[in-house]
Protein backbone atom coordinates (compact mmCIF):
# COMPACT_ATOMS: atom_id res chain seq x y z
CA UNK A 1 0.00 0.00 0.00
CA UNK A 2 2.82 2.42 0.81
CA UNK A 3 4.44 1.74 -2.54
CA UNK A 4 1.12 2.39 -4.33
CA UNK A 5 0.72 5.64 -2.42
CA UNK A 6 4.21 6.82 -3.36
CA UNK A 7 3.51 5.82 -6.97
CA UNK A 8 0.27 7.80 -6.81
CA UNK A 9 2.14 10.86 -5.55
CA UNK A 10 4.64 10.59 -8.38
CA UNK A 11 1.99 10.09 -11.05
CA UNK A 12 -0.09 12.99 -9.78
CA UNK A 13 2.99 15.26 -9.60
CA UNK A 14 2.55 15.92 -5.88
CA UNK A 15 6.29 16.44 -5.30
CA UNK A 16 8.20 19.51 -4.09
CA UNK A 17 9.23 20.17 -7.69
CA UNK A 18 5.61 21.02 -8.50
CA UNK A 19 4.78 23.02 -5.38
CA UNK A 20 4.14 26.17 -7.37
CA UNK A 21 1.09 24.68 -9.10
CA UNK A 22 -0.81 23.43 -6.05
CA UNK A 23 -1.77 25.18 -2.78
CA UNK A 24 0.83 25.18 -0.01
CA UNK A 25 -1.43 23.30 2.43
CA UNK A 26 -2.04 20.45 -0.01
CA UNK A 27 1.65 20.31 -0.89
CA UNK A 28 2.65 20.19 2.78
CA UNK A 29 0.12 17.47 3.57
CA UNK A 30 1.29 15.24 0.75
CA UNK A 31 4.98 15.79 1.52
CA UNK A 32 4.46 14.91 5.18
CA UNK A 33 2.73 11.70 4.14
CA UNK A 34 5.71 10.92 1.91
CA UNK A 35 8.09 11.86 4.73
CA UNK A 36 6.40 9.36 7.02
CA UNK A 37 6.71 6.62 4.41
CA UNK A 38 10.43 7.29 3.91
CA UNK A 39 10.91 7.41 7.67
CA UNK A 40 9.18 4.05 8.13
CA UNK A 41 11.47 2.54 5.51
CA UNK A 42 14.58 3.86 7.28
CA UNK A 43 13.27 2.51 10.56
CA UNK A 44 12.64 -0.94 9.09
CA UNK A 45 16.13 -1.13 7.56
CA UNK A 46 17.76 0.07 10.76
CA UNK A 47 15.77 -2.41 12.88
CA UNK A 48 16.71 -5.26 10.55
CA UNK A 49 20.44 -4.52 10.61
CA UNK A 50 20.45 -3.88 14.36
CA UNK A 51 19.40 -7.50 14.85
CA UNK A 52 22.74 -8.33 13.15
CA UNK A 53 21.49 -11.14 10.90
CA UNK A 54 25.12 -11.95 10.10
CA UNK A 55 26.29 -12.31 13.71
CA UNK A 56 27.45 -15.91 13.23
CA UNK A 57 29.72 -15.03 10.30
CA UNK A 58 33.43 -14.30 10.44
CA UNK A 59 33.13 -13.12 6.86
CA UNK A 60 30.04 -12.28 4.83
CA UNK A 61 28.99 -14.80 2.21
CA UNK A 62 27.99 -13.75 -1.32
CA UNK A 63 24.30 -13.99 -0.36
CA UNK A 64 24.85 -11.98 2.82
CA UNK A 65 26.75 -9.33 0.89
CA UNK A 66 23.90 -9.00 -1.59
CA UNK A 67 21.42 -8.79 1.28
CA UNK A 68 23.48 -6.09 3.00
CA UNK A 69 24.03 -4.27 -0.28
CA UNK A 70 20.27 -4.27 -0.88
CA UNK A 71 19.61 -2.79 2.56
CA UNK A 72 22.30 -0.16 1.95
CA UNK A 73 20.85 0.79 -1.45
CA UNK A 74 17.36 1.08 0.00
CA UNK A 75 18.57 3.21 2.91
CA UNK A 76 20.38 5.60 0.57
CA UNK A 77 17.37 5.80 -1.78
CA UNK A 78 15.04 6.76 1.06
CA UNK A 79 17.63 9.20 2.40
CA UNK A 80 17.81 10.93 -0.98
CA UNK A 81 14.01 11.17 -1.05
CA UNK A 82 14.06 12.75 2.42
CA UNK A 83 16.79 15.14 1.29
CA UNK A 84 14.57 16.42 -1.51
CA UNK A 85 11.76 17.15 0.95
CA UNK A 86 14.06 18.63 3.61
CA UNK A 87 16.01 20.83 1.20
CA UNK A 88 12.83 22.24 -0.29
CA UNK A 89 11.32 23.27 3.06
CA UNK A 90 14.64 24.40 4.54
CA UNK A 91 14.88 27.00 1.75
CA UNK A 92 11.19 27.83 1.69
CA UNK A 93 10.77 31.55 0.99
CA UNK A 94 7.96 31.54 -1.56
CA UNK A 95 5.24 32.93 0.67
CA UNK A 96 4.96 35.90 3.03
CA UNK A 97 2.55 33.87 5.15
CA UNK A 98 4.24 33.50 8.55
CA UNK A 99 2.26 30.37 9.42
CA UNK A 100 3.31 28.66 6.22
CA UNK A 101 6.94 29.59 6.83
CA UNK A 102 6.85 28.11 10.36
CA UNK A 103 5.28 24.89 9.14
CA UNK A 104 7.87 24.64 6.39
CA UNK A 105 10.64 25.11 8.95
CA UNK A 106 9.08 22.46 11.21
CA UNK A 107 9.00 20.01 8.32
CA UNK A 108 12.67 20.68 7.49
CA UNK A 109 13.58 20.10 11.15
CA UNK A 110 11.56 16.90 11.22
CA UNK A 111 13.56 15.64 8.22
CA UNK A 112 16.80 16.65 9.95
CA UNK A 113 15.90 14.67 13.07
CA UNK A 114 14.76 11.64 11.09
CA UNK A 115 17.92 11.47 9.00
CA UNK A 116 20.28 12.06 11.91
CA UNK A 117 18.63 9.51 14.19
CA UNK A 118 18.52 6.66 11.67
CA UNK A 119 21.96 7.44 10.26
CA UNK A 120 23.44 7.02 13.75
CA UNK A 121 21.49 3.81 14.33
CA UNK A 122 22.58 2.42 10.98
CA UNK A 123 26.25 3.23 11.57
CA UNK A 124 26.14 1.60 14.98
CA UNK A 125 24.61 -1.53 13.42
CA UNK A 126 27.20 -1.61 10.61
CA UNK A 127 29.97 -1.33 13.17
CA UNK A 128 29.12 -4.86 14.32
CA UNK A 129 28.94 -6.45 10.85
CA UNK A 130 32.21 -8.06 9.68
CA UNK A 131 33.70 -6.36 6.66
CA UNK A 132 30.88 -3.82 6.20
CA UNK A 133 33.37 -0.94 6.24
CA UNK A 134 35.21 -2.51 3.33
CA UNK A 135 32.39 -4.01 1.30
CA UNK A 136 30.06 -0.99 1.32
CA UNK A 137 32.87 1.26 0.15
CA UNK A 138 33.34 -0.78 -3.03
CA UNK A 139 31.63 0.24 -6.30
CA UNK A 140 28.22 -1.37 -6.85
CA UNK A 141 27.92 -2.25 -10.53
CA UNK A 142 24.24 -3.18 -10.18
CA UNK A 143 23.10 0.20 -8.88
CA UNK A 144 25.81 2.47 -10.29
CA UNK A 145 27.01 3.51 -6.83
CA UNK A 146 30.66 4.54 -6.90
CA UNK A 147 33.31 3.72 -4.34
CA UNK A 148 33.62 5.20 -0.84
CA UNK A 149 29.86 5.71 -0.37
CA UNK A 150 30.04 4.58 3.27
CA UNK A 151 33.00 6.85 3.99
CA UNK A 152 31.12 9.79 2.48
CA UNK A 153 28.06 8.86 4.53
CA UNK A 154 30.17 8.88 7.70
CA UNK A 155 31.70 12.23 6.83
CA UNK A 156 28.19 13.61 6.50
CA UNK A 157 26.77 12.36 9.79
CA UNK A 158 29.74 11.69 12.08
CA UNK A 159 31.17 15.16 12.45
CA UNK A 160 31.19 18.00 14.93
CA UNK A 161 29.26 20.29 12.60
CA UNK A 162 26.28 17.92 12.51
CA UNK A 163 26.30 17.54 16.31
CA UNK A 164 26.63 21.31 16.74
CA UNK A 165 23.73 21.91 14.39
CA UNK A 166 21.62 19.52 16.44
CA UNK A 167 22.52 21.29 19.70
CA UNK A 168 21.86 24.77 18.32
CA UNK A 169 18.47 23.61 17.07
CA UNK A 170 17.61 21.70 20.24
CA UNK A 171 15.32 24.30 21.75
CA UNK A 172 13.36 24.68 18.56
CA UNK A 173 13.34 20.92 18.06
CA UNK A 174 11.93 20.49 21.56
CA UNK A 175 8.88 22.54 20.56
CA UNK A 176 8.63 20.92 17.14
CA UNK A 177 6.00 18.38 18.12
CA UNK A 178 3.67 20.86 19.77
CA UNK A 179 1.93 21.80 16.53
CA UNK A 180 0.89 20.06 13.39
CA UNK A 181 0.62 17.31 12.36
CA UNK A 182 -0.25 16.14 15.88
CA UNK A 183 0.42 13.29 18.26
CA UNK A 184 2.37 11.10 15.84
CA UNK A 185 4.95 13.76 15.08
CA UNK A 186 5.14 14.73 18.76
CA UNK A 187 5.93 11.14 19.72
CA UNK A 188 8.46 10.71 16.94
CA UNK A 189 10.25 13.98 17.67
CA UNK A 190 10.62 13.12 21.36
CA UNK A 191 11.83 9.64 20.45
CA UNK A 192 14.33 10.96 17.89
CA UNK A 193 15.74 13.54 20.29
CA UNK A 194 16.13 10.90 22.97
CA UNK A 195 17.96 8.52 20.63
CA UNK A 196 20.21 11.26 19.23
CA UNK A 197 21.05 12.58 22.69
CA UNK A 198 22.03 9.08 23.83
CA UNK A 199 23.91 8.14 20.66
CA UNK A 200 24.96 11.46 19.23
CA UNK A 201 26.30 12.95 22.45
CA UNK A 202 27.67 9.75 24.00
CA UNK A 203 28.64 7.09 21.47
CA UNK A 204 28.36 9.68 18.70
CA UNK A 205 31.70 11.37 19.35
CA UNK A 206 33.21 7.94 19.92
CA UNK A 207 31.91 6.85 16.54
CA UNK A 208 33.28 10.07 15.11
CA UNK A 209 36.71 9.37 16.61
CA UNK A 210 36.60 5.78 15.36
CA UNK A 211 35.68 7.08 11.94
CA UNK A 212 38.64 9.45 12.03
CA UNK A 213 40.98 6.69 13.14
CA UNK A 214 39.79 4.48 10.30
CA UNK A 215 40.38 7.29 7.84
CA UNK A 216 43.87 7.81 9.24
CA UNK A 217 44.47 4.07 9.14
CA UNK A 218 43.30 3.89 5.54
CA UNK A 219 45.46 6.88 4.64
CA UNK A 220 48.42 5.16 6.26
CA UNK A 221 47.69 1.97 4.36
CA UNK A 222 47.45 3.85 1.06
CA UNK A 223 50.80 5.49 1.82
CA UNK A 224 52.46 2.16 2.64
CA UNK A 225 50.64 0.11 0.01
CA UNK A 226 53.07 0.79 -2.86
CA UNK A 227 55.93 -0.35 -0.62
CA UNK A 228 54.02 -3.46 0.52
CA UNK A 229 52.96 -4.23 -3.06
CA UNK A 230 56.48 -3.71 -4.40
CA UNK A 231 58.01 -5.90 -1.68
CA UNK A 232 55.49 -8.68 -2.29
CA UNK A 233 56.10 -8.59 -6.04
CA UNK A 234 59.86 -8.70 -5.51
CA UNK A 235 59.62 -11.67 -3.12
CA UNK A 236 57.28 -13.46 -5.54
CA UNK A 237 59.81 -13.17 -8.35
CA UNK A 238 63.03 -13.70 -6.40
CA UNK A 239 64.30 -17.28 -6.39
CA UNK A 240 67.38 -17.94 -4.29
CA UNK A 241 68.35 -21.26 -5.94
CA UNK A 242 67.73 -23.09 -9.21
CA UNK A 243 66.43 -20.01 -11.10
CA UNK A 244 64.51 -20.68 -14.28
CA UNK A 245 64.12 -24.39 -13.48
CA UNK A 246 61.23 -26.37 -12.01
CA UNK A 247 60.78 -30.02 -11.10
CA UNK A 248 57.49 -30.67 -12.90
CA UNK A 249 58.44 -31.41 -16.51
CA UNK A 250 56.70 -30.09 -19.65
CA UNK A 251 55.66 -33.66 -20.52
CA UNK A 252 54.04 -34.09 -17.11
CA UNK A 253 52.25 -30.77 -17.57
CA UNK A 254 50.95 -31.82 -20.99
CA UNK A 255 49.74 -35.16 -19.61
CA UNK A 256 47.64 -33.39 -16.99
CA UNK A 257 45.08 -32.43 -19.65
CA UNK A 258 43.97 -36.06 -19.83
CA UNK A 259 43.39 -36.26 -16.08
CA UNK A 260 41.72 -32.94 -15.30
CA UNK A 261 38.11 -31.80 -15.69
CA UNK A 262 36.66 -28.26 -15.74
CA UNK A 263 36.06 -27.07 -12.21
CA UNK A 264 38.96 -28.99 -10.64
CA UNK A 265 40.99 -27.30 -7.90
CA UNK A 266 44.72 -26.94 -8.55
CA UNK A 267 47.47 -26.42 -5.97
CA UNK A 268 51.17 -25.86 -6.52
CA UNK A 269 54.42 -25.46 -4.64
CA UNK A 270 57.38 -23.41 -5.86
CA UNK A 271 60.62 -24.02 -3.98
CA UNK A 272 63.30 -21.47 -3.20
CA UNK A 273 61.15 -18.38 -3.66
CA UNK A 274 61.44 -15.57 -1.12
CA UNK A 275 57.63 -15.28 -1.03
CA UNK A 276 57.44 -18.68 0.70
CA UNK A 277 58.77 -16.98 3.83
CA UNK A 278 55.52 -15.09 4.33
CA UNK A 279 53.09 -17.83 3.23
CA UNK A 280 51.74 -20.41 5.69
CA UNK A 281 52.41 -24.10 5.09
CA UNK A 282 53.70 -26.22 2.23
CA UNK A 283 51.07 -25.50 -0.44
CA UNK A 284 51.36 -21.85 -1.41
CA UNK A 285 49.20 -21.37 -4.51
CA UNK A 286 45.69 -22.35 -5.64
CA UNK A 287 43.81 -21.98 -8.91
CA UNK A 288 40.81 -23.21 -10.91
CA UNK A 289 41.06 -25.50 -13.92
CA UNK A 290 38.59 -24.37 -16.60
CA UNK A 291 39.83 -26.41 -19.59
CA UNK A 292 39.66 -25.06 -23.12
CA UNK A 293 36.47 -24.08 -24.95
CA UNK A 294 36.03 -27.45 -26.65
CA UNK A 295 36.45 -29.49 -23.47
CA UNK A 296 34.11 -27.17 -21.56
CA UNK A 297 31.46 -27.42 -24.28
CA UNK A 298 31.59 -31.20 -24.21
CA UNK A 299 31.77 -31.51 -20.42
CA UNK A 300 28.91 -29.10 -19.72
CA UNK A 301 26.59 -30.53 -22.39
CA UNK A 302 24.14 -31.21 -19.60
CA UNK A 303 20.35 -30.59 -19.32
CA UNK A 304 20.66 -29.00 -15.89
CA UNK A 305 23.39 -26.63 -17.08
CA UNK A 306 21.41 -25.65 -20.18
CA UNK A 307 18.33 -24.95 -18.03
CA UNK A 308 20.43 -22.76 -15.75
CA UNK A 309 21.86 -20.89 -18.74
CA UNK A 310 18.31 -20.22 -19.98
CA UNK A 311 17.43 -18.85 -16.54
CA UNK A 312 20.23 -16.30 -17.08
CA UNK A 313 18.51 -15.08 -20.23
CA UNK A 314 20.79 -16.85 -22.73
CA UNK A 315 20.04 -19.72 -25.11
CA UNK A 316 22.58 -22.53 -25.42
CA UNK A 317 25.22 -23.80 -23.04
CA UNK A 318 27.88 -22.45 -20.70
CA UNK A 319 30.07 -21.22 -23.56
CA UNK A 320 27.19 -19.14 -24.91
CA UNK A 321 26.61 -17.66 -21.45
CA UNK A 322 30.28 -16.76 -20.95
CA UNK A 323 30.48 -15.26 -24.43
CA UNK A 324 27.29 -13.24 -23.86
CA UNK A 325 28.08 -11.92 -20.39
CA UNK A 326 31.86 -11.49 -20.64
CA UNK A 327 32.56 -10.75 -24.29
CA UNK A 328 36.07 -9.28 -23.93
CA UNK A 329 37.10 -11.73 -21.22
CA UNK A 330 35.81 -14.67 -23.23
CA UNK A 331 37.87 -13.59 -26.23
CA UNK A 332 40.93 -13.39 -23.96
CA UNK A 333 40.21 -16.90 -22.67
CA UNK A 334 40.63 -18.24 -26.22
CA UNK A 335 43.86 -16.42 -27.01
CA UNK A 336 47.04 -18.53 -27.15
CA UNK A 337 50.24 -17.34 -25.47
CA UNK A 338 53.54 -16.89 -27.38
CA UNK A 339 54.28 -20.61 -26.88
CA UNK A 340 51.03 -21.51 -28.62
CA UNK A 341 49.41 -22.70 -25.40
CA UNK A 342 45.71 -21.92 -24.90
CA UNK A 343 44.44 -20.78 -21.49
CA UNK A 344 43.07 -23.57 -19.30
CA UNK A 345 43.49 -22.09 -15.82
CA UNK A 346 42.07 -19.10 -13.94
CA UNK A 347 44.38 -17.87 -11.19
CA UNK A 348 45.18 -14.80 -9.11
CA UNK A 349 48.84 -13.84 -9.37
CA UNK A 350 50.78 -10.60 -8.94
CA UNK A 351 49.38 -9.23 -12.21
CA UNK A 352 45.82 -9.85 -10.99
CA UNK A 353 43.17 -12.46 -11.82
CA UNK A 354 44.20 -13.85 -15.20
CA UNK A 355 43.77 -16.72 -17.65
CA UNK A 356 46.86 -18.96 -17.79
CA UNK A 357 47.91 -21.97 -19.78
CA UNK A 358 48.24 -25.28 -17.97
CA UNK A 359 51.91 -25.29 -18.97
CA UNK A 360 52.41 -21.92 -17.31
CA UNK A 361 50.66 -23.02 -14.11
CA UNK A 362 52.61 -26.29 -14.02
CA UNK A 363 55.96 -24.48 -13.96
CA UNK A 364 56.16 -25.67 -10.36
CA UNK A 365 58.05 -28.10 -8.15
CA UNK A 366 55.02 -29.91 -6.73
CA UNK A 367 51.46 -29.93 -8.02
CA UNK A 368 48.16 -31.54 -7.10
CA UNK A 369 44.51 -31.52 -8.14
CA UNK A 370 41.25 -32.14 -6.29
CA UNK A 371 37.83 -32.66 -7.85
CA UNK A 372 34.72 -31.21 -6.16
CA UNK A 373 31.97 -33.71 -5.42
CA UNK A 374 29.47 -31.44 -7.08
CA UNK A 375 27.16 -31.47 -10.07
CA UNK A 376 28.17 -30.06 -13.43
CA UNK A 377 25.79 -27.19 -12.76
CA UNK A 378 27.69 -26.28 -9.58
CA UNK A 379 31.00 -26.35 -11.45
CA UNK A 380 29.58 -24.28 -14.31
CA UNK A 381 28.37 -21.67 -11.81
CA UNK A 382 31.82 -21.62 -10.17
CA UNK A 383 33.56 -20.97 -13.49
CA UNK A 384 31.00 -18.30 -14.30
CA UNK A 385 31.83 -16.55 -11.02
CA UNK A 386 35.55 -16.90 -11.70
CA UNK A 387 35.15 -15.31 -15.15
CA UNK A 388 33.50 -12.35 -13.45
CA UNK A 389 36.60 -11.81 -11.30
CA UNK A 390 39.07 -11.94 -14.21
CA UNK A 391 40.84 -8.60 -14.63
CA UNK A 392 40.58 -7.57 -10.98
CA UNK A 393 43.85 -6.67 -9.21
CA UNK A 394 45.78 -8.94 -6.89
CA UNK A 395 45.08 -8.33 -3.21
CA UNK A 396 48.45 -7.49 -1.67
CA UNK A 397 46.56 -6.63 1.53
CA UNK A 398 45.19 -10.21 1.76
CA UNK A 399 41.71 -9.02 2.70
CA UNK A 400 38.96 -11.54 1.93
CA UNK A 401 36.28 -9.02 2.96
CA UNK A 402 36.85 -7.14 -0.30
CA UNK A 403 35.70 -8.43 -3.69
CA UNK A 404 37.57 -5.77 -5.66
CA UNK A 405 40.97 -7.41 -5.23
CA UNK A 406 41.69 -11.12 -4.77
CA UNK A 407 44.46 -13.54 -3.78
CA UNK A 408 44.75 -17.05 -5.22
CA UNK A 409 42.87 -18.98 -2.52
CA UNK A 410 40.25 -16.22 -2.33
CA UNK A 411 39.42 -16.77 -6.00
CA UNK A 412 38.78 -20.47 -5.32
CA UNK A 413 36.88 -19.69 -2.12
CA UNK A 414 34.54 -17.18 -3.78
CA UNK A 415 34.06 -19.15 -6.99
CA UNK A 416 32.70 -22.11 -5.01
CA UNK A 417 31.12 -20.15 -2.18
CA UNK A 418 27.80 -21.71 -1.08
CA UNK A 419 24.65 -19.70 -1.74
CA UNK A 420 20.89 -20.05 -1.38
CA UNK A 421 20.72 -22.06 -4.60
CA UNK A 422 24.17 -23.67 -4.73
CA UNK A 423 25.71 -26.18 -2.32
CA UNK A 424 29.22 -25.04 -3.17
CA UNK A 425 32.33 -25.85 -1.14
CA UNK A 426 32.95 -24.72 2.42
CA UNK A 427 36.56 -23.96 3.27
CA UNK A 428 38.03 -23.22 6.72
CA UNK A 429 38.55 -19.59 7.70
CA UNK A 430 41.34 -18.51 9.99
CA UNK A 431 42.70 -15.28 11.43
CA UNK A 432 46.08 -14.26 10.03
CA UNK A 433 47.67 -10.91 10.83
CA UNK A 434 44.25 -9.46 11.61
CA UNK A 435 42.71 -10.81 8.38
CA UNK A 436 40.10 -13.53 7.95
CA UNK A 437 41.47 -15.80 5.22
CA UNK A 438 41.78 -19.36 3.99
CA UNK A 439 45.13 -20.53 2.65
CA UNK A 440 45.90 -23.14 -0.02
CA UNK A 441 47.56 -25.27 2.64
CA UNK A 442 44.49 -25.17 4.88
CA UNK A 443 42.36 -26.30 1.92
CA UNK A 444 44.58 -29.39 1.53
CA UNK A 445 44.55 -29.90 5.29
CA UNK A 446 40.75 -29.88 5.19
CA UNK A 447 40.80 -32.58 2.50
CA UNK A 448 42.95 -34.75 4.76
CA UNK A 449 40.67 -34.21 7.76
CA UNK A 450 37.47 -34.90 5.79
CA UNK A 451 38.74 -37.87 3.77
CA UNK A 452 36.58 -40.97 4.15
CA UNK A 453 33.96 -39.10 6.16
CA UNK A 454 30.46 -37.91 5.15
CA UNK A 455 31.79 -34.34 5.15
CA UNK A 456 34.31 -35.06 2.36
CA UNK A 457 33.82 -32.46 -0.39
CA UNK A 458 36.51 -33.33 -2.96
CA UNK A 459 38.25 -36.33 -4.47
CA UNK A 460 41.95 -36.87 -5.09
CA UNK A 461 43.00 -36.59 -8.75
CA UNK A 462 46.81 -36.41 -8.94
CA UNK A 463 49.89 -35.47 -6.93
CA UNK A 464 53.19 -34.67 -8.66
CA UNK A 465 55.67 -34.62 -5.79
CA UNK A 466 58.91 -32.72 -6.31
CA UNK A 467 62.17 -34.40 -5.28
CA UNK A 468 64.97 -31.87 -5.02
CA UNK A 469 67.85 -34.36 -4.91
CA UNK A 470 66.64 -36.14 -8.04
CA UNK A 471 65.73 -32.85 -9.73
CA UNK A 472 62.33 -34.13 -10.83
CA UNK A 473 58.73 -34.55 -9.76
CA UNK A 474 57.24 -38.04 -9.47
CA UNK A 475 53.60 -39.07 -9.36
CA UNK A 476 52.84 -39.94 -5.77
CA UNK A 477 49.90 -41.58 -4.02
CA UNK A 478 46.94 -40.46 -1.93
CA UNK A 479 48.60 -41.31 1.39
CA UNK A 480 51.61 -39.14 0.64
CA UNK A 481 49.38 -36.33 -0.54
CA UNK A 482 47.23 -36.38 2.60
CA UNK A 483 50.31 -35.73 4.70
CA UNK A 484 51.79 -33.09 2.41
CA UNK A 485 50.16 -30.16 4.23
CA UNK A 486 52.17 -31.07 7.36
CA UNK A 487 55.49 -30.63 5.59
CA UNK A 488 57.79 -27.88 6.88
CA UNK A 489 58.13 -24.72 4.86
CA UNK A 490 61.61 -25.68 3.67
CA UNK A 491 60.74 -29.30 3.01
CA UNK A 492 63.53 -29.65 0.40
CA UNK A 493 66.16 -29.25 3.13
CA UNK A 494 64.97 -32.30 5.06
CA UNK A 495 63.56 -34.42 2.20
CA UNK A 496 65.14 -37.85 1.82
Amino acid sequence: MRFLWVLFLLLTDLSPLHAQVIPFEAQLKNDRISLQIYRDHLSAISDYLRTNPYSNSKMLSADQKEDLRGSWRSFLDNLRALDSVGNYYASFHSTPNKGNFEQALQTADWVFLTEYRYALELLKALDGIPGADIFLNEPDENSGLGGNTLSEFKFRFLNVQRATEFLTKDTRLGNLGNGEPGAQQTRQVKEDRKVILSMGLAPGPILTVKNGLRILSQTGFETCFPVQKGLSEWMGKTKVYRPGQCLVSPDQAAALKQKLQPGDLLFSRHEWYMSNVGLPGFWCHAALYMGDAASRKAYFDDPEVRAWVRSQGVRGGLEDLLKSKFKAKYSASLRSNPKGQVPRVIEAIGEGVVFSSLGRFAEADSLCALRPRLSKLEKAAALYRAFRYVGRPYDFNFDFQSDETLVCSELVYKAYEPSKTLKGLSFPLQEMMGRTVTSPNSMVEQFDEQYGKPAQQTDFVIFLDGHEHEKKAVESDLKEFRGSWKRPKWHVLVQK
